[in-house]
Order: structure tokens, then C-alpha cells, then sequence
């Protein structure tokens, strides 16, 4: 029997492993959906990636706002990335006028 998760997982015929370290929820602005945003990381690597549970899109933007980074070595400044990211483009919409509206957050499939 392994001893550590890791080891677990290592192993042949063992693909796209992802060791679940959070899931935070929230919801944005006044949008009545909640957000949730799951926190992992790989087998052997100590970088933790985030997925979150769906994308802000707004009318008028070209194509859905997510972080530029996927990643970090802090599970804190991954969070952060996509909350922050998410905010200020919500923030970015209702500075140009738009009335925020539930259509905005759009389920990930993937998630």
C-alpha cells in the first residue's frame, strides 16, 4: 500500500491525476449564481492550478475573462488570481454602463 497520495497515483495506466486541495465558493457582485473554484495540484509538483466552476462573459467582450496564469505556487495567490480576475472584469462591465445579469456567469462543462 502507498504511503503518500502521491505515490498512489504515480503509477502506470494512472493519467491526468489531480490531487484535490480546496474548493471555494462564492458568489460575484450582485450575479445570484455561486462560483465555485476547486483547487489542485499534480502528483510530484507543488504548483497549484485552479478550475473554477464558471466563466464570466460579458456581452460585447470577444471571448470569456479568465486569468492569463492558471497557476501559482501558493493555493492563497491561486484563489486570488481567478476572484480577482473575475471582479475586476465585472467591475470593468458595470463601470461601462452594462446591467450585470445572471447570463454573465456561464457553466464550465469541464468542471
Amino acid at each position: 500500500m502507498s504511503s503518500r497520495v502521491d505515490d498512489a497515483v504515480s503509477r502506470a495506466g494512472v493519467v491526468d491525476a489531480r490531487i484535490h486541495l480546496a474548493e471555494v465558493s462564492f458568489r460575484l457582485g450582485t450575479l445570484s449564481p455561486r462560483v465555485r473554484v476547486r483547487l489542485f495540484r499534480r502528483p510530484g509538483s507543488r504548483e497549484v492550478y485552479f478550475e473554477p466552476s464558471h466563466f464570466l462573459v460579458v456581452p460585447g467582450m470577444a471571448t470569456q475573462l479568465t486569468p492569463a496564469v492558471t497557476s501559482d505556487t501558493d493555493e492563497a495567490h491561486a484563489l486570488a488570481l481567478v476572484v480577482d480576475s473575475m471582479s475586476a472584469a465585472l467591475d470593468a462591465a458595470v463601470s461601462r454602463g452594462l446591467a450585470p445579469s445572471d447570463a454573465w456567469l456561464v457553466a464550465n462543462r469541464d468542471y
